[in-house]
């Protein structure tokens, strides 16, 4: 994934790539005429379709909140997405994934909203954070001191160390829809030695 190491710029509720770091869309990208032909057009094309989310695949991190999920060690999963008039993309891909679990919710905000506020607001008691925007992480930390981060593994993410806050390598996955799958209400008990975490957010992670 180019994103890995790429320098990004950052507000404080988006991220814009300012350098992939890949040479062939470095390459492409010196000649503006080229590159609004060969990429930001398929780009726009692509984005703007009802079957964008259908189509994106999932990265390595919902392997690991599936499973988790599935063994009954999360109380409560929110994803909190910030979005415009094409939500419905969104809900969607939320209701065929995630959204068959009956303690996973799907909050959508506009973009011009910030999460950290709105966390504060709604739901100011969780245990895990996981976003791959800095300033979230940093402003959110400043709320809740105590609750725990993540981040992918990415370059522009490195200069947050604090005891709490913690990469993880992130992959392109080749989960399927079909993998979410809930047998009624059932969900998988682990020995009580396992401890359950409650209440994650999962923020925003690039796809």
């Amino acid at each position: 994934m180019f994103w890995e190491n790429a320098l990004m710029s950052f507000s404080k509720t988006s991220i814009e790539t300012v350098n992939t770091a890949n040479e062939e869309i470095v390459k492409i990208r010196k000649d503006k005429e080229e590159f609004e032909k060969k990429v930001r057009k398929k780009f726009l094309e692509i984005r703007g379709s009802s079957d964008f989310y259908k189509e994106s695949p999932f990265l390595s991190i919902a392997n690991e909140l599936l499973l988790s999920l599935k063994e009954g060690l999360i109380s409560e999963l929110t994803i909190l997405s910030a979005t415009t008039d094409k939500a419905k993309r969104k809900r969607n891909k939320f209701q065929k994934t995630f959204g068959k679990f009956s303690n996973a919710y799907l909050e959508t905000i506009g973009r011009s909203v910030c999460k950290w506020e709105w966390i504060k607001e709604n739901r100011p008691v969780f245990d895990l954070l996981i976003d791959d925007h800095p300033i979230i992480i940093e402003n959110t930390k400043k709320y809740f001191p105590n609750s725990f981060y993540v981040l992918p593994d990415y370059a522009f993410n490195r200069y947050l160390q604090q005891d709490n806050i913690y990469r993880v390598k992130v992959n392109i996955s080749n989960l399927k829809e079909e993998e979410f799958i809930v047998l009624g209400d059932l969900i998988i008990e682990k020995d009580c030695e396992i401890q359950q975490v409650n209440n994650i957010f999962l923020l925003g992670i690039k796809q």
